[in-house]
């Protein structure tokens, strides 16, 4: 059943927000009209083309609602719903018993702040809800999937119970980029502008604002005292080798003013799944944060819970939920190989522990103080 475009800008449909708030994290909402989802009952039994397909079709009214909302033709509007479907020759096996669906809310790039670094080449923008979002355009410099891993990952760090930001979908408009010059990915020897439609948005953790708080990137050994949830690196370390994390684990040191204590916000999982290849490489050296003063406090396997549990334990449908969420231009329309990646995360959810062991056997000894044998 396809959803009724034009009856949209006609209901008052409730803004959904995105998840729960985290600790020192206040979530905002769309202000985009949000299709609800509740009609995959607990019950049901679809097919993963249908159940994916309704799901992102969710999304795309909503980008759908905010063009409208902007007086956009219908005509346009039209065409985004056309190139957001899946494609209907899709069948892949059935799904049982979904229980419950994710609501990413679709938000519109208002202003461009600044660049970030990095080799994505990330830029910060206000966003139609009133939040500000780190956006990662789909022609960044490393790869399209990027894009895809960021959702997928940022979404199943979630339900393990990690702090990672909120996510969206950003629709940056042609206009926007056609008057902001800064909105540009460099590359060896020239600039090309940013490509418009619907890219991917990390919530940043704080206002830019001076006054709202402070953001590093990077706390010396003899500050990490003052973080809060320090003992949360031993869970991320726990979801980069499930997912095979080829980066060094990057974080965001935050706090508002007025605060005494910083809080750890894990982002960039760009380079989970092997970054573009999608195949899972295990190497002991990799997922790691710069410093081992981050696993000071890791003494035992019992230092690694909930989130080694969680991991472990979490349900395969709400992998196939997480994997149902990203938009599937983000990954070239190619359902096979996103559908092979989700099999094999659900098959390692049993080899964290072998892969969190061979870490103890590195030089630089990351758990100073986990002194058990192996």
């Amino acid at each position: 059943m396809h959803t009724n475009i034009s009856s949209l800008s006609n209901r008052g449909e409730k803004i959904v927000p995105m998840f729960k708030e985290q600790e020192g994290s206040a979530l905002g909402s769309t202000s985009a009209r949000v299709v609800p989802t509740n009609y995959l009952k607990a019950t049901q039994e679809v097919t993963r083309r249908e159940f994916l397909e309704r799901t992102f079709q969710a999304s795309a009214a909503a980008v759908v609602g905010s063009l409208i909302e902007e007086k956009i033709a219908h005509r346009d509007s039209q065409a985004v719903v056309k190139a957001l479907v899946f494609d209907p020759r899709i069948q892949p096996p059935l799904v049982r018993g979904i229980s419950k669906n994710i609501d990413v809310p679709t938000v519109e790039a208002v202003q461009h702040v600044r660049r970030m670094r990095g080799g994505s080449q990330a830029h910060l923008f206000r966003c139609s809800d009133g939040n500000f979002y780190v956006v990662k355009f789909k022609n960044n410099p490393q790869h399209l999937k990027v894009l895809a891993n960021e959702m997928l990952a940022t979404l199943l760090a979630s339900f393990a119970g990690l702090p990672v930001p909120s996510v969206a979908v950003v629709n940056v408009s042609e206009w926007l980029i056609r008057t902001t010059p800064g909105l540009t990915i460099v590359l060896q020897d020239h600039a090309v502008p940013c490509e418009s439609g619907l890219q991917f948005g990390a919530r940043y953790v704080v206002s830019p604002s001076p006054w709202d708080g402070q953001v590093f990137d990077y706390l010396p050994e003899s500050m990490l005292g003052q973080v809060r949830n320090l003992e949360s690196f031993a869970g991320i370390l726990a979801f980069d080798k499930w997912t095979s994390n080829l980066d060094n684990r990057q974080a965001a040191f935050w706090r508002r003013m007025r605060q005494k204590k910083y809080t750890a916000t894990f982002i960039d999982q760009g380079y989970c799944f092997n970054a573009a290849h999608w195949t899972f490489f295990d190497s002991p050296f990799k997922g790691l944060f710069t410093e081992n003063g981050v696993y000071s406090r890791v003494s035992k396997w019992e230092s690694f819970e909930p989130w080694l549990s969680c991991i472990e334990g979490m349900p395969e449908e709400s992998i196939w939920l997480a994997a149902g969420t990203v938009p599937p231009d983000w990954y070239y329309s190619e359902w096979h190989s996103m559908e092979e990646l989700v099999h094999t995360l659900i098959a390692r959810r049993g080899k964290v522990r072998d892969l969190i062991t061979g870490c103890r056997t590195l030089s630089r000894k990351p758990f100073p103080n986990w002194k058990t044998a192996l």
